[in-house]
């Protein structure tokens, strides 16, 4: 083909071609790119240099706790720069020495800038930020017009356990406020760890485009969670990690604000203690009211939520995998839960529950018959079974067992 018809071809094309360049091989989750075939198509002519190089550094990832690599971080990404679309700052665990803040912002700040068409930027420190630096980092994000994703978050190594490390308090509920009017267009945020405020909190205003939401170590009051979600009408995923300092009411009753428009919810996690008398079946049918969920995770120990998505489960949830050790929940809740799914549903399916093994046995004729008549309903929704006991506990608590409900392979 001559060289003139090159740039007779969209860019978007050649974007596509090079995406199709397969990895090398693939290390802890992470595609190892084919760096030699891409450096070359990026020399062959002008329409295929910057296709190839946005391949080539599609994601880089830089260490930031160390000043040396200050110098390196800023020179290799004036070269390559425009072309990152992911950019990760990551603590490297064998440099403590010259761990210190400043260093650690420095690398950051200087980084930024130099990446104008970044999609995806992600910030893991092992180091809490003051005010300055917070503010000086938004700064820097507010001229990326093309950012849609921030994880940020600080990281914990051994050194911070041994007390070698500051541990400073990163973000509040005003910092997510902050973030809110700097960044109004996101679409994907990761945060940890929230702490509660000192201040009175307000509701954070709607991200226009905000999709999904990951809060890690949440230490916030409930009424701080419900400001955070109760305008985010948009929201598709939401993830709560260590949720510890929130009630089983607290948590529901902020979730109902994106019951309508919410596809997954994960939460990890152990609630407070319920109040004596508190009725836990009083949350139970608010779990039909999420008409868009479809994927659901608990580890919550809190058994009285998974039972309630057993009793009362969302119309359409296809994948659940619920850690919470669900007493009383034997083979007649399970089939009365597996019922509600049509049988031509022509969806993945896959549920993966924790049970007492008591409630399981099949030692006696009328649990044989309940076992059978949950094997025939997952049968006739092409469904297969798998019950396994786990290990007795040492400390004296009842055996667990799992049961796991698939789709047969291929369908």
């Amino acid at each position: 083909m001559p060289t003139s018809a090159l740039y007779r071809v969209p860019p978007e094309v050649w974007e596509h071609i090079f995406s199709l360049v397969e990895p090398l091989r693939r290390r802890h989750g992470w595609r190892i790119i084919d760096t030699a075939t891409l450096l070359r198509s990026a020399l062959v002519c002008k329409a295929w240099r910057l296709p190839a190089l946005r391949q080539l550094y599609h994601t880089i990832r830089v260490p930031n706790d160390c000043l040396p690599w200050a110098e390196v971080v800023t020179r290799g990404l004036t070269l390559g720069g425009p072309s990152v679309s992911n950019l990760i700052f990551e603590p490297a665990e064998w440099i403590w020495d010259n761990l210190t803040k400043p260093t650690t912002t420095r690398v950051i700040l200087d980084g930024i800038p130099l990446v104008p068409r970044v999609q995806r930027l992600s910030i893991h420190s092992p180091l809490g930020m003051d005010e300055a630096d917070f503010d000086a980092i938004l700064g820097c994000m507010s001229a990326l017009p093309r950012l849609k994703k921030i994880e940020w978050a600080r990281t914990f190594f051994p050194a911070q356990k041994s007390g070698e490390v500051d541990m400073d308090v990163l973000f509040r509920i005003e910092h997510i406020q902050r973030l809110r009017e700097i960044l109004p267009n996101l679409q994907n945020i990761w945060l940890g760890p929230i702490l509660s405020s000192s201040v009175t909190s307000t509701p954070i205003p709607q991200w226009m485009r905000l999709t999904s939401l990951a809060l890690e170590s949440v230490s916030i009051t409930n009424e701080e969670l419900y400001h955070i979600l109760c305008d985010q009408h948009r929201l598709r995923h939401l993830d709560l990690n260590y949720t510890d300092s929130l009630t089983q009411a607290g948590i529901v009753n902020a979730l109902k604000c994106v019951k309508k428009t919410l596809r997954s919810l994960r939460l990890a996690g152990t609630f407070k203690p319920r109040p004596v008398g508190t009725p836990t079946r009083a949350f139970q049918p608010v779990l039909r009211e999420f008409t868009a969920l479809r994927l659901l995770r608990t580890t919550l120990r809190a058994p009285a939520f998974s039972a309630a998505a057993l009793v009362h489960p969302p119309p359409i949830l296809r994948r659940w995998k619920a850690w919470d050790v669900m007493p009383g929940v034997g083979p007649d809740v399970v089939r009365r839960f597996i019922e509600t799914i049509p049988r031509d549903a022509g969806d993945r399916i896959e549920f993966v529950f924790t049970v007492r093994w008591e409630s399981w046995e099949t030692e006696t004729e009328e649990a044989r018959v309940r076992m059978a008549r949950l094997t025939q309903s997952c049968q006739a929704r092409g469904l297969s079974l798998l019950v396994e006991k786990g290990q007795s506990a040492a400390t004296g608590r009842p055996a667990e067992g799992e049961v796991a409900i698939r789709s047969f392979i291929g369908s």
